[in-house]
């Protein structure tokens, strides 16, 4: 029920909320996302996650909540008799490849990619767990010098072996090569770079208000980031629209796909002002949210179902 609350719940409100936002554009012309009804309001953010396009960020909660049920489960089952945390992960790697191995012979579409979503998920997951339980100790004891060196020759190699820089695609599952193994070496190999990245930075921003502001609406940010761009283009589109700036904005384009971005005059700098907002944006819809979570739960004295969206 915890993780009920704290992910489907949430997902779903956010769902109906964006399937209103879709009405509303739909009768002023806009063709971004899916018809609004029934399956899409309820079936399609489990197997899909991109019905309505501006709330495709959260395609990830389904699979995750499955993993975390799943794990669960799995200790419950086995733990009388497991205890080393080395023979979860290979478990859970070996079902992962599984998973790899199911999508590339073409079953991730529909219900299928509901489970090779999650079987993919399942390696990093029990990783995180090995970590905390084994890996950390002797992380902390490797200087950066031997850390990153390891980590490129790897990277290097993944590279010099495939021809290119490799990368996939875990929200649809539909670009593995049937390498069993290597999206999650791939995928480590990333987490690795970015997780020593984080933990040199922690000391001097680990007590930013603003970064602990972002690392506190990180549900909202990943849900709601979209918004923050069509907010950007909507303000060009209005330029446009009531001057004689931006005379080339694409008012087709802007109705009719979430991935068109406007650039005044070509300039790809402005692609930081739909970074800024891709955060801003979320965070303030997340403040709203908090704002009517307290007034409802001053009021009513009943239980906040808005808790932690």
């Amino acid at each position: 029920m915890k993780k009920v609350k704290s992910l489907l719940i949430p997902l779903y409100l956010w769902n109906f909320f964006y399937g209103i936002v879709q009405l509303v554009l739909r009768s002023i012309g806009f063709t971004i996302g899916e018809e609004v009804n029934i399956y899409n309001l309820l079936i399609a953010p489990i197997n899909d996650g991109h019905q309505f396009s501006f709330n495709m960020g959260g395609w990830f909660i389904i699979p995750l909540f499955m993993v975390q049920i799943y794990n669960i489960l799995l200790r419950r089952l086995l733990g009388r008799w497991i205890k080393e945390e080395w023979i979860y992960f290979i478990i859970n790697l070996i079902l992962g490849a599984s998973g790899v191995y199911i999508a590339s012979i073409g079953f991730h579409t529909g219900w299928w990619l509901v489970i090779t979503r999650m079987l993919y998920f399942l390696p990093f997951y029990s990783l995180g767990i090995l970590y905390k339980n084994k890996l950390e100790r002797w992380d902390k004891k490797v200087s950066n010098l031997w850390y990153f060196s390891v980590l490129f020759i790897m990277q290097g190699m993944i590279i010099f072996v495939n021809g290119k820089a490799s990368s996939f695609l875990p929200s649809w599952c539909n670009n593995f090569d049937g390498n069993l193994f290597l999206p999650f070496i791939v995928g480590c190999t990333g987490i690795a770079f970015w997780f020593r990245i984080a933990a040199n930075l922690e000391p001097i921003l680990g007590k930013s208000k603003l970064v602990n502001i972002v690392a506190d609406n990180s549900y909202s940010i990943m849900i709601n980031q979209f918004m923050g761009a069509m907010v950007v283009k909507t303000c060009f589109a209005l330029i446009a629209r009531y001057t004689s700036f931006c005379a080339d904005f694409n008012m087709a384009l802007y109705k009719d796909t979430i991935w068109y971005e406007y650039y005044p005059e070509g300039f790809p700098q402005i692609k930081v002002l739909y970074v800024i907002m891709g955060f801003l944006v979320p965070i303030i819809m997340q403040q709203i949210v908090n704002w009517g979570n307290k007034i409802v739960k001053k009021k009513f004295s009943c239980y906040n179902v808005f808790n932690k969206i």
